[in-house]
């Protein structure tokens, strides 16, 4: 409590009330903790691991930014400056689709170099293309705190088809060695 204190002392707000808390909570849930992960796993970590980590950045990022947008009213009232809220609200709308496009299409390209297995990429492009009725429903309620329920379940539905494929992609190719 007394480090919590002296932060919020010298730089006003904690990062949860800034633009930088998606992006700090995609870096440590969807990065930090795969790295942790794979090193206890392997007894290694470097670059490679690194960017296979890339994909949970973004969809831990987006997951957040669909909560921060439709929470975005109720914070500028308490104060805070999320993403949505900085980017405004049709900016934070198309936020949404691009953070997902990304997570899916990092993980088809990492595929492509080889960094993944082939079978994340193409597990990965299957999820995504069943993805897009998904994104285009949360773009048509649109992101308030009325539509959060129905939005939550739409990202997490995007983040549930992506995650059997890239732990399946990557569970295939590493029983087949490919």
């Amino acid at each position: 409590m007394l480090l919590m204190s002296k932060y919020q002392g010298r730089l006003g707000l904690p990062i949860s009330r800034t633009a930088f808390g998606e992006l700090v909570a995609g870096a440590f849930l969807g990065s930090a903790l795969f790295l942790i992960t794979y090193r206890l796993q392997a007894g290694t970590w470097g670059a490679r691991a690194f960017l296979a980590s890339i994909p949970g950045f973004f969809f831990i990022a987006s997951i957040l930014a669909v909560n921060n947008g439709c929470d975005a009213r109720e914070d500028r009232a308490a104060g805070r400056r999320t993403l949505a809220i900085t980017l405004g609200a049709k900016t934070a709308a198309l936020l949404l689709p691009s953070l997902g496009f990304i997570a899916f299409a990092s993980t088809i390209l990492l595929a492509v170099a080889g960094i993944l297995p082939r079978f994340c990429g193409l597990f990965g492009a299957a999820a995504g293309l069943a993805s897009i009725l998904i994104y285009k429903k949360m773009l048509s309620r649109g992101l308030s705190h009325v539509s959060k329920s129905a939005s939550m379940r739409g990202i997490l539905g995007a983040f549930s088809l992506w995650s059997p494929s890239f732990i399946g992609g990557n569970l295939l190719g590493t029983v087949l060695g490919v």
